[in-house]
């Protein structure tokens, strides 16, 4: 009886073991081919403040707020249309000044979804948690938004992402401020890295993909 409950034992190990080194294999092959089935486009404008108003029209948000902010030189736009299979969680948004090196993260000034009738809801803008830092450990072009320690030792402020509920289709449109002490962006397509990083509803970052 012993034996057989030592076998038994040891199968249970066995099947332990490989379960779990099944869900290994399967995380690794979702850090580099997950997003796969989700089908992602970009616009992207540049615009002085002047004419950042008409940029965001053309990509069919209007916008109210006055043309005149202190330091700063230039609007970046960026309206990013999804479709794929959904399932709950939440989709986040993060743009990257492709210039340095590494990408840093540009703060969104402000950010809309779109209803399904078209017209524009706010979208979140949230805090960088520390779970999203796994990013910088699977992805080398997103080592720059790790977490980081001021002078004092600490935290500095956190990146900030756009988060939208990840349904089957959707849109963002969103705002980012480059200030005076930021070389104007001339070439949006190559200096700019447009990054999608899915949620889960547990809170776990699965997967990220460049646009």
């Amino acid at each position: 009886m012993a034996s057989r409950g030592g076998g038994a034992a040891a199968l249970i190990v066995i099947i332990v073991a490989v379960l779990g080194l099944t869900s290994l294999a399967h995380r690794k092959r979702e850090w580099v081919h997950g997003g796969a089935e989700v089908s992602v486009s970009k616009q992207l404008r540049v615009a002085d403040l002047a004419h950042l108003p008409d940029a965001v029209a053309e990509l069919g948000g209007p916008w109210d707020k006055p043309p005149h902010l202190p330091g700063v030189t230039q609007g970046l736009v960026l309206r990013l249309d999804w479709t794929g299979p959904g399932g709950g969680g939440r989709y986040h948004v993060i743009v990257l000044d492709n210039r340095a090196r590494p990408p840093c993260p540009l703060p969104p000034f402000v950010a809309w979804t779109f209803d399904p009738n078209g017209d524009l809801l706010p979208a979140e803008t949230t805090d960088w948690t520390g779970a999203y830092d796994t990013l910088a450990e699977h992805y080398l072009w997103l080592v720059g938004t790790a977490s980081t320690q001021d002078a004092s030792g600490d935290e500095a402020p956190r990146n900030r992402a756009v988060a939208v509920p990840a349904t089957t289709s959707g849109s963002v449109l969103a705002i980012y401020l480059v200030d005076k002490g930021t070389p104007p962006f001339t070439d949006p397509a190559a200096e700019v890295l447009v990054v999608l990083f899915y949620v889960d509803g547990s809170g776990e970052v699965r997967w990220a993909r460049s646009v």
